[in-house]
């Protein structure tokens, strides 16, 4: 037994080694999610720019604000509609259709559309397609473990940061013409990584996910939080939406504060984009230190949190430093109001994760956190744009843009202060921490032991204390076949009975909390 341990031990990281095809599925979520983040961040930025006039005064960027509101409303729509209606929306056949309207609906930013009804219809429909994207990619993460999600996230974030830089720096029409391209790669992205039709074969994470988007109470998820995780999830969630209103809010009032001009892309959009790469690349370095090294020994389970919490620093960082230099930046081609966008974007790509991280916790599809959050994210940001605009309207002349800079810094700093903090972050990180080492040792000792697929899917519920009952319920099979794999289960780790079992779990998963692979 010992020597079949240590065998077991051995070959652990190659039997999770992933293959060739899971390698390119991926890729496909990364350039997917990447495409779907740059469509939008491309269309919220440089995209949007047309006045309307509205009683003797102009209302700026106001098909941003229909955007943001598209946006809004079809986040809304994935977050409180019924499970069936949600599953049809995220369908891949509605998904490759939402592509193909984003990227028409992008078209309609040329300036030759003007400012009529349908470049406003156009920017509405665009905003609804790209959040349902945003909500199908949110499903697409959540089938990967922690660690892997957060590097998914931050390569996204600096292979979009190329590409919109890469449009914004050359004018308006490449501005498009790269929104376009990215609303269609999406497409074939979608197909490898949401239509593939043996993946629920390939991937019993998929097969949980999937359950639980359409409503099958398959009870798996059950056991990953306690009731306790989940009631202070609960609690930590609420006051994210809050922050997430308020960043965006805060955001909002920025682009007043340095509106793009009608003849072209801002230069402060190009160099946000510039920032945002940045900002990937080290977030990365953190990540890959990180990783090397935790609390003196390697952790790679506590090395993802870590670096999502210093995304966080950097990106409120990025912003604050926009808000105290905006004055003195205000004649340079870096300004203070592109410092903040670019933080801005960079806390967009930290909210993913953090969105993420809830539903994991929750026990609930990704594509509803990521709705409620995104969703109260754009209309903060719209709030803000609109008050920001009326503030313009009767703000006194030459006091108004440091009032703007003054009001959006306040709200930002209220937001990071009083609703989400660094405390709550680590309280939310160290509950994802506690649920992954819970699964990794699950993962770890069946592949030791070379436990049957059967008996990988029962050993967790036998490892919370399940009874032969509820587990029978819950894998839709019988109590004596319940029994009889729990016996295999037994004979194979060599342990004697539940206590047992539950034991070498417990060490399994200490292990994994001082580092050490067991």
């Amino acid at each position: 037994m010992a020597d079949k341990r240590q065998a077991g031990a051995d070959t652990a990281s190659g039997a999770l080694s992933p293959s060739p095809r899971s390698n390119l599925r991926a890729c496909s979520l990364m350039v997917g999610f990447a495409c779907c983040m740059g469509y939008l961040l491309m269309m919220a930025t440089g995209g949007m720019e047309a006045a309307v006039v509205v009683g003797g005064h102009s209302l700026d960027d106001a098909d941003l604000v229909l955007f943001l509101l598209g946006c809004s409303g079809s986040l809304c729509f994935v977050a409180w509609a019924t499970p069936r209606a949600r599953d049809a929306a995220l369908s891949p056949l509605v998904l490759q259709a939402a592509c193909l309207l984003a990227a028409v609906c992008a078209l309609g930013s040329l300036p030759f559309f003007g400012a009529g009804v349908l470049r406003a219809v156009m920017a509405l429909l665009g905003g609804a397609a790209g959040a349902l994207m945003l909500a199908a990619w949110a499903r697409a993460l959540q089938l990967r473990s922690g660690g892997s999600t957060v590097r998914a996230i931050l390569v996204a974030c600096g292979l979009a940061s190329l590409a919109c830089f890469s449009g914004a720096l050359f004018g308006p029409a490449t501005t498009v013409v790269c929104a376009v391209l990215m609303a269609l790669a999406t497409i074939p992205c979608i197909r490898l990584c949401m239509a593939d039709a043996d993946r629920a074969a390939g991937s019993e994470a998929a097969e949980e996910a999937l359950a639980r988007g359409s409503g099958c109470a398959i009870g798996i998820g059950d056991v990953l939080a306690t009731k306790r995780q989940r009631l202070s999830t609960k609690r930590l969630s609420d006051k994210m939406l809050g922050g997430a209103a308020l960043f965006g809010v805060a955001a909002g009032f920025m682009y007043t504060f340095d509106s793009p001009s009608p003849a072209g892309v801002a230069p402060a959009f190009v160099w946000s984009f510039l920032l945002l790469g940045l900002f990937s690349i080290a977030v990365l370095q953190l990540l890959s230190d990180d990783s090397r090294l935790v609390s003196g020994r390697p952790n790679p389970l506590e090395a993802p949190s870590r670096s999502l919490l210093g995304a966080y620093r950097l990106a409120l960082l990025l912003m604050m430093a926009g808000y105290l230099f905006a004055p003195v930046l205000s004649g340079f081609a870096v300004t203070g109001s592109s410092i903040v966008l670019a933080g801005f974007l960079g806390l967009q790509f930290v909210l993913a994760g953090m969105f993420l991280t809830v539903s994991k916790v929750a026990e609930h599809d990704a594509a509803l956190s990521f709705s409620r959050g995104f969703c109260f994210l754009y209309l903060g940001q719209a709030a803000g744009l609109a008050a920001g605009t009326v503030l313009q309207w009767y703000a006194v002349a030459g006091a108004f843009p440091y009032f703007v800079v003054g009001c959006a810094g306040l709200v930002a700093l209220f937001a990071y202060l009083f609703l989400f903090t660094e405390g709550d972050f680590g309280a939310l990180i160290a509950i994802a921490a506690e649920i992954d080492r819970f699964d990794e040792a699950c993962q770890l000792i069946a592949s030791r032991f070379e436990l049957s697929k059967r008996e990988s899917e029962l050993l967790p519920l036998a490892l919370r204390g399940r009874s032969g009952e509820r587990m029978a319920s819950e894998l839709f099979i019988s109590k004596s076949t319940v029994e009889t794999h729990l016996r295999r289960i037994y004979q194979k780790t060599g342990t004697k009975n539940r206590q047992e079992l539950i034991d070498l779990g417990e060490r399994t998963q200490r292990e994994l909390a001082l580092g050490a692979r067991p």
